[in-house]
């Protein structure tokens, strides 16, 4: 049985020359600005800045398998 894909994200700093300040999955993200996860989702889908300053992109996909 497969496993559901986990989506990577770089969060860049668009005040700082878009400088990478983070790199992880959408729950992670919502740790890091200490927001709610269903917000952080929503941000991310509707290509929104997250507090008025990083934007996400999408920079990888982790293919899990759960065995079978």
């Amino acid at each position: 049985m497969a496993g559901k894909d986990m989506k990577i994200y770089a969060l860049y700093d668009t005040r700082d020359n878009d400088l990478c300040v983070f790199v992880g999955t959408v729950p992670e993200i919502a740790r890091f600005f200490e927001m709610q996860l269903t917000a952080a989702y929503h941000s991310i889908r509707q290509g929104r800045k997250f507090k008025k300053r990083y934007r996400a992109e999408l920079i990888g996909v982790d293919r899990r398998d759960n065995g079978g």
